[in-house]
Formats: structure tokens, C-alpha cells, sequence
């Protein structure tokens, strides 16, 4: 075991030794071929040597990518609405609650109904008004894209849907003009 230490210390005095004797300043000749490639790279980089590089070894793998990537992708609406329902969150809404819905709203004036189940166990009931039929502002229609009305229907299940297509149809009712805000008053 002593001997091991004493091996390992003897290693240690041996490589500062080495260190102390390598000499800590380069020559000028040493200097200028180092800064002369630094340069040479750096020009390389900046002068667009690198991305041409780059191009070559690509070659048609990058061609092949902005083909794909340049497709526009087609759906049709029952794909689109196939894919919305493929969320983990979003579920098949109840016949029922859909039917109440179109009922006491008016089929003319839904798009679709939504079931969203909360991770708190909450469940949020959505009715998306068509565009056209809508009575929000044009200027909210053009930013949220359409008019989604939630209310979460947890406690009340099938009763608090209705009450709240009451709400929707009530509101809806009232017209464009009453929910326009009119920034001068403001």
C-alpha cells in the first residue's frame, strides 16, 4: 500500500516536472501560421465558403425536403373534424346533449358541439356558432377565427346544458350590433 502512494507521488513530482520545463510562449513563426489560418477560416465562414460546402455534401437530400415540405396538405371537414376528436382531451359529445342543442338553438346557427374532459375531473360543454350566423364582433371573429361558447356542466350534467344553449340562444338574439364595442366610448 506504501508503496503505491509513494509510486503515485513520485508520478505527481514528475509531471509538474514536465510541465515547469514545456516552454509558455509560442515563436513568431509559430504565431503568423496560426493567426494566418484563423483568417483563412474566418473568410472561409464569412465569405459563404461554409454554406456552399454544406450545399454540396446535401446535395438532392435538401432538394427532396423542400418538395416535401412545399406540398400543401389537403383535408376535407370530416377529416378535419376526425382529427380534432383524435385529441386525448376531447370526447364523442352525447347524442342527447347535441340534439338539445341543435333544438334550443337552432341547427341554422350550430356548427358543432364539443366535450372537454378536465384533468380535475370537470367537464366543459362547447357549442361552436357557424361564422355567418355569429353575433361577435368581426374584428374578435377575425382573430379567434370562430365563436366557441364554453360553460363547464359538471354538477348539472344534462340540465346545465340546457340551460346554457338557453343562454347561447338568448344572446344570439341580440344581435351583432349590441356587442360591438365601439372604441371611442371607451
Amino acid at each position: 500500500m506504501r508503496s503505491l502512494i509513494a509510486e503515485a507521488k513520485h508520478m505527481a513530482k514528475k509531471s509538474k516536472a514536465k510541465r515547469a520545463a514545456a516552454p509558455t510562449t509560442v515563436s513568431r513563426v509559430e504565431f503568423d501560421q496560426l493567426n494566418g489560418a484563423v483568417s483563412e477560416l474566418a473568410q472561409f465562414i464569412t465569405g459563404g465558403g461554409l454554406t456552399d460546402m454544406l450545399k454540396e455534401q446535401l446535395g438532392d437530400r435538401s432538394a427532396k425536403r423542400t418538395e416535401i415540405a412545399m406540398q400543401p396538405v389537403t383535408t376535407t371537414k370530416q377529416e378535419e373534424k376526425n382529427i380534432a376528436l383524435a385529441r386525448g382531451d376531447a370526447f364523442q359529445v352525447n347524442d342527447e346533449w347535441d340534439a338539445a342543442a341543435r333544438e334550443i338553438i337552432g341547427s341554422e346557427y350550430v356548427d358543432h358541439t364539443e366535450v372537454k374532459h378536465q384533468r380535475s375531473g370537470g367537464i366543459q360543454f362547447t357549442v361552436v356558432i357557424k361564422r355567418d350566423r355569429s353575433n361577435m364582433p368581426a374584428f374578435y371573429l377575425d382573430q379567434v377565427k370562430c365563436d366557441r361558447r364554453t360553460r363547464d356542466v359538471t354538477e348539472k350534467g344534462f340540465d346545465g346544458v340546457v340551460e346554457w344553449c338557453k343562454l347561447i340562444r338568448q344572446n344570439l338574439g341580440r344581435g351583432r350590433d349590441i356587442n360591438q364595442v365601439n372604441v371611442k366610448d371607451l
